[in-house]
């Protein structure tokens, strides 16, 4: 793909927030300074440095700029304008550009969060020496780092709030991996693990034993497994190419909204989420709605603890996408549909064993 290359001086703005997109940059020597204006101050974002592309999520909804860049130093970018990106998109399947642009749509309300955040103070740095992690490669919280840049990391609000994200980020890799070099052996999606872990630490500069370990817990999930192709050559294998995929934008969402700094969800919600999922599995209804007083009855019963299941189930009705309470008199009501539930619950189970491997 075609680009001018440019020289952008030391505290040069190269765009405005709310400036319509004409172009995305690729650092090609030097830094670039990601920000916000905050009542005649700067509040920095990110720092991208060489290899880091900014710019490119307005090519994919042509909406306005989402934030402000400065060249931090000297800096030398090439220009790729929207015509040349969009003669590149020709050559890409339909359903990547679908899901690009469906992730440029999250990362804009990241930002549109971050930028509430700041307004209100909670970034707790002001001015221009403040730093939340993470950039969009617009400009705002995302994932700043596209195409190897060794900027801050995805989306992360102030003060590493979303400690699963670098996570997510890595997944997304394995998937676009997937995507882009995967073959068919059998009725297997193989993709060679030498060439994911090369392109890892070409693309994204990322520490390797954080590729490592997202491929054994991926494993430990039974989305993939490993065995040599028939060159024996060493292969990741996807499992259920439609299951992973569904995790790793069902990982997307709940993310975001994940306490900071600890376990997702507390053993007693993953229990009673787990009891509400078996009862309508044993019923032979694809739904049913649970009495919360009922089922911890039948439970304790059973020897089980039940004493944290009221705040468990405030836990879950945060995070569990479509999960309906309602109040019946003094009692709670969970409806749980079968098919949503169980595939929500399984993969709640799998982001433990991410925090149990210390990714997140």
């Amino acid at each position: 793909m075609a680009g001018q290359n440019r020289i952008v001086k030391a505290n040069e703005v190269l765009f405005n927030i709310g400036d319509p997109a004409d172009a995305m940059y690729i650092v090609r020597k030097g830094a670039l300074r990601v920000f916000f204006p905050k009542g005649g101050e700067e509040v920095t974002v990110a720092t991208l440095k060489d290899g880091a592309i900014v710019g490119e999520m307005a090519f994919f909804d042509d909406k306005p700029r989402s934030a402000s860049v400065k060249a931090q130093d000297d800096t030398e970018v090439t220009i790729i304008s929207k015509s040349d990106f969009e003669k590149l998109l020709t050559q890409v399947p339909k359903w990547i550009v679908t899901m690009m642009q469906s992730l440029v749509g999250r990362l804009r309300q990241a930002n549109e969060r971050l930028q509430t955040l700041e307004a209100a103070g909670a970034g707790g740095s002001g001015g221009g020496n403040g730093k939340p992690s993470g950039a969009s490669s617009d400009g705002g919280a995302g994932a700043g780092t596209a195409a190897g840049g060794k900027g801050q990391g995805s989306i992360i609000l102030p003060h590493q709030r979303h400690p699963y994200q670098h996570v997510h980020r890595a997944m997304k890799f394995i998937m676009l991996a997937l995507a882009k070099d995967g073959e068919k052996e059998g009725k297997d999606v193989l993709v060679q693990k030498e060439h994911a872990a090369k392109l890892w630490r070409e693309l994204l500069g990322e520490d390797e034993d954080l590729f490592e370990k997202t491929l054994v817990t991926l494993q430990k999930c039974k989305f993939i497994s490993m065995r040599p192709n028939l060159q024996r050559v060493a292969c990741i294998v996807f499992l259920n190419r439609g299951v992973f995929l569904n995790f790793v934008e069902f990982f997307g969402k709940v993310a975001p909204v994940l306490p900071p700094l600890a376990p997702f969800l507390s053993p007693a919600a993953l229990d009673l989420f787990g009891a509400m999922v078996d009862e309508v599995a044993s019923s032979g209804y694809e739904q049913l709605s649970i009495n919360l007083a009922t089922i911890m009855s039948v439970q304790k019963a059973k020897g089980v603890d039940v004493s944290g299941w009221p705040k468990g189930l405030v836990e879950l009705a945060g995070v569990v996408p479509d999960l309906k309470i309602t109040k019946n008199g003094a009692d709670l009501v969970v409806k749980v549909v079968l098919k949503e539930q169980k595939l929500a619950y399984t993969h709640l189970r799998c982001m433990t064993h991410f925090y149990e491997a210390h990714l997140a």
